[in-house]
Parts: structure tokens; C-alpha cells; sequence
């Protein structure tokens, strides 16, 4: 007689599972917020800049500012938006704490560009 034990079986998630993940409630919606609204700000500002003569000094979104426009440059900084999103949910269903973190270091980071941006706006015009 074979007798099969529970703790030695893990169950693979279903479609069930993930779809019930996926409509739990937004684990840090207040720095998402800050987050989403400061990354806006961010390509806002930016295009003033770029309009203005400026340039994008993140080598990154420059590449690809270069190679696809103000367009590509869009959803290049959105992907990243919805990237660092989706792991904040992934790493709070896990650690609750961790996850707070990683989500409030995500606005503090996103939150230094429009600060240094607006100080170089400010100094444009009142220069």
C-alpha cells in the first residue's frame, strides 16, 4: 500500500489562482500614485527641456529618445513604470515590509529628476 503525503505535494497555481491575484486590491496605491504622477511629471518636464534646447542626461532614455522620439521615449519610461509596479505587488505579496520599501524607493528615485528638472526650469526663465 502507497500512501501519498501532503507536505510532500505543492500544488502548481491554475489560471484560478493568478486571476484572483490579479484582482486583489493594489497592496501600495498611495506611492503608486506618487509614483505614476512623479514619472508623468517627469516626461513632462523633460519635453520642456528637449523643446528648449536641452538634453536627456539618463543615457538610457536618451538611446532611446534618439532612436524613436519623444514616442518611444514615452513608453519606454511607462514599461518601467508598470515594471517596478508589478514587482512592488510581487514582492509585498511576499513581504509585506519589503515591498513598502521597494515601492516608497521607487518615488524617492523617480521624485530626484523632477526636483533637478524644475530647479533647471526655474533658473531658465529667472536667469
Amino acid at each position: 500500500m502507497h500512501v501519498q503525503h501532503a507536505a510532500h505535494h505543492t500544488a502548481r497555481p491554475t489560471v484560478a489562482d493568478w486571476y484572483a491575484t490579479i484582482h486583489e486590491p493594489a497592496m501600495f496605491p498611495t506611492a503608486y500614485t506618487w509614483f505614476v504622477v512623479l514619472s508623468a511629471f517627469d516626461l513632462l518636464l523633460t519635453s520642456l527641456i528637449l523643446h528648449l534646447g536641452g538634453r536627456e542626461v539618463n543615457v538610457i532614455a536618451n538611446a532611446v529618445l534618439m532612436q524613436w522620439d519623444l514616442l518611444g521615449l514615452t513608453i519606454y519610461k511607462f514599461s518601467l513604470v508598470l515594471l517596478v509596479i508589478v514587482l512592488c505587488e510581487m514582492i509585498g505579496r511576499l513581504k509585506e515590509h519589503l515591498g513598502r520599501m521597494v515601492s516608497g524607493l521607487a518615488v524617492a528615485i523617480t521624485a530626484f529628476p523632477v526636483v533637478a528638472a524644475t530647479v533647471q526650469l526655474v533658473l531658465y526663465y529667472f536667469h
